[in-house]
């Protein structure tokens, strides 16, 4: 199996407030066309793939399907339903992982036109990535590699003050998405199409998308290291605020694409995790 590294990197304040984390990851020697399922998680991404030019023939196949392994750098939109990603045999890839309301801190771009899609970056903001890729490899340690992100993201730092889309968010995240809409409307002073539309462009979907991706990933994050036979899902379900199995059922399969029981059932580590290694700024 090959060896999985994954480090993050927290930046600080003010950048906290619209970006989760940057992160790396690298491994080596892969099984050609490993398969790995990507579930909504509810970010936006920007990645920049430092092998995008070292590409061994037996990836052929995985860039005829994913043609974003041979760019030097992409965005990925808010993802709404699972999909399935084959990496290459080796890969060296680095990221910002933003906040749902975050991106548009950095740019001015409507989110809901990013959903479910993955774009070239240049395509969407200017850059020259190519550039970006040779600092990046031309760094000696990994604090080094994550202040030219963290730097890149304080020259284009703008963050535009909205104060009840920001709050909406922020009650979805302090409670993992589990809250009544009725109760994060009462944060706002009209929910009117105005506010929905701002809401939309500045995270890619609604409030109660953004809740029920989070609180799928709640179940995700509570059930993945048991024995989804000895789990206790009747405690699991309350903590996450579903009303019965079935409401429960029905959100899990919409968004992971099959049911709890083939989920757990069929998990697969594609990789040897580990703990992650958290970089502090």
């Amino acid at each position: 199996m090959a060896e999985f590294v994954h480090l993050k990197f927290v930046p600080g304040f003010p950048l906290s407030n619209s970006v989760d984390y940057l992160w790396k990851v690298s491994y080596q020697d892969l099984k050609p066309q490993s398969v790995e399922k990507i579930l909504p998680d509810g970010g936006v991404e920007v990645f920049v793939n430092l092998n995008y030019d070292r590409l061994d023939k037996e990836d052929d196949q995985v860039l005829l399907n994913q043609p974003w392994i041979k760019r030097a750098a992409f965005i990925g939109g808010l993802r709404t339903k699972a999909t399935e990603t084959r990496f290459p045999t080796s890969l060296n890839l680095m990221g910002i992982r933003f906040k749902p309301h975050g991106f548009k801190s950095f740019f001015n771009i409507g989110l809901h036109e990013l959903v479910d899609k993955t774009f070239s970056l240049d395509d969407v903001i200017q850059i020259d990535q190519r550039g970006l890729v040779d600092r990046l490899r031309n760094t000696d340690t990994e604090l080094e590699q994550f202040a030219i992100p963290e730097n890149f993201l304080f020259s284009n730092f703008t963050y535009k003050n909205e104060e009840e889309v920001d709050k909406i968010v922020e009650q979805i995240l302090s409670n993992h998405g589990n809250v009544r809409m009725e109760e994060l409307y009462g944060y706002i002073s009209n929910a009117s199409k105005n506010f929905l539309r701002k809401f939309k462009d500045k995270t890619g979907t609604t409030p109660k998308k953004i809740s029920d991706i989070y609180r799928f990933k709640r179940v995700i994050n509570l059930a993945k290291n048991l024995d989804s036979k000895k789990a206790d899902w009747q405690t699991i379900l309350y903590q996450c605020g579903y009303y019965d199995q079935s409401h429960f059922i029905h959100d899990f399969k919409k968004y992971s694409g099959v049911t709890p029981s083939k989920y757990f059932k069929n998990k697969v580590d594609y990789f040897s995790h580990g703990d992650d290694k958290e970089l502090f700024y």
